[in-house]
């Protein structure tokens, strides 16, 4: 980013790939303390595989997609009938660049914030 002459308040999506959920709570911390205070990007947080033989111990990865010029975000932190709260260091959208940028979603009932019974087809 600062090769570009960008900084994290010119993120408008972030990718973050974690090996082990048993490890989120930690790399949510930590990914929280760069964007404190700051305009937030849109993100997308799952696991996966990360190790392989080049990459023995890797247990994070994050790529992010960044602009320069005016960006718009949305983050709803209560409770609605139309979108689930924030629940952690991100917003639910961002537009940059004549693009918009929607974060990932858990599959949870607005208004009262639990997940959705059934399976996919619910």
């Amino acid at each position: 980013l600062s090769a570009e002459g960008l900084g994290l308040g010119d993120v408008l999506i972030a990718r973050l790939y974690v090996s082990d959920m048993d490890h989120y709570a930690a790399v949510n911390k930590a990914f929280a303390s760069f964007f404190e205070g700051g305009s937030p990007a849109a993100r997308v947080a799952v696991q996966l595989p990360l190790c392989d033989a080049a990459r023995p111990n890797c247990r994070v990865a994050l790529e992010c997609v960044a602009a320069r010029g005016p960006k718009r975000y949305l983050q709803v932190f209560s409770i609605s009938e139309w979108a689930p709260r924030m629940i952690g260091p991100y917003c639910q959208l961002t537009v940059g660049a004549g693009t918009g940028f929607v974060a990932g979603s858990l599959g949870l009932v607005p208004h009262t914030m639990r997940l959705v019974d059934g399976d996919v087809g619910a």
